[in-house]
């Protein structure tokens, strides 16, 4: 039960601290913007498609990780979104050769 409530309250803190205040920002933005202006209007829908992408990508952040066949490609998907990899000298990694429980 601790860690539902632990998990839920983060959940909870994220969507409303957070992805509301992009929101309510955006919304700022709108009413006292010349959306007219190609500039100002191309900004708004740049912040609209950050939140709708991190609204897209809340749920995958939260969900079950496929360890499967698909594993390469959804840890990359998930990487691509929330963290930039830097990797020196690295060889490529054989996932198929690796246990689900460690991935």
């Amino acid at each position: 039960m601790e860690a539902s409530y632990t998990t839920e309250t983060r959940i909870y803190k994220e969507l409303h601290d957070e992805l509301g205040n992009d929101i309510f920002y955006a919304m700022i933005y709108a009413e006292i913007q010349d959306l007219q202006n190609p500039i100002k209007k191309e900004t708004l829908l740049d912040n609209l498609d950050k939140i709708y992408v991190r609204t897209r990508n809340f749920s995958k952040v939260n969900s079950r990780i496929e360890t499967g066949e698909q594993f390469e490609q959804n840890l990359k998907q998930m990487l691509n979104y929330t963290t930039e990899v830097i990797i020196k000298k690295g060889n490529p990694i054989d996932w198929s050769k690796v246990e689900a429980e460690k991935r």
